[in-house]
């Protein structure tokens, strides 16, 4: 399962710009299909559904419990998060979740810059903490629409060389 991109996330500058997260989970959502056409994919809007089925979780997953990422390099996720995503992994049937905790936008010199994307795939059953990465997308001009699909992009050539 892929959760929506998470404000506030590791990322510092993360209110300098960039494409608004509805728009980078829809690349996110496009790119990862693209290239990893073998997974069964759970995204945003089918997890949504699926909270809204079982109101007793009241679970926002636009804001999922993300600090500990910020902290320290995790090998293991701990309450809340851990026991948000066993609920979700349980109610898409996912053992393992794409958690992308954060995106900045990075102004360089001359103008352009570029999407910095910080996502953790993690098991859903034990918590571990699989992979984490910082990937970014190619530099363009600040009001370049294309921002997140090349970020979206970075991150699905990262899981799916």
């Amino acid at each position: 399962m892929v959760l929506p991109v998470q404000p506030g996330g590791i990322l510092p500058g993360e209110a300098g710009g960039g494409p608004p997260a509805a728009e980078l989970d829809a690349e996110l959502a496009y790119w990862l299909a693209e290239r990893g056409p073998q997974v069964r994919w759970v995204f945003p809007p089918q997890l949504e559904r699926a909270l809204a089925r079982s109101p007793a979780l009241q679970m926002d997953l636009r804001a999922l419990a993300v600090a500990g990422f910020r902290r320290a390099e995790l090998r293991t996720i701990g309450d809340p998060l851990f026991g948000q995503l066993r609920a979700l992994g349980g109610l898409a049937d996912a053992r393992f979740a794409l958690l992308p905790v954060g995106a900045a936008f990075r102004p360089a010199s001359g103008g352009a810059g570029r999407l910095e994307l910080a996502a953790a795939l993690i098991d859903t059953v034990g918590g571990r903490v699989l992979w984490f990465g910082v990937v970014a997308g190619a530099p363009g001009p600040p009001d370049d629409p294309a921002h997140a699909a090349r970020a979206a992009q970075a991150l699905a050539r990262t899981l799916f060389p």
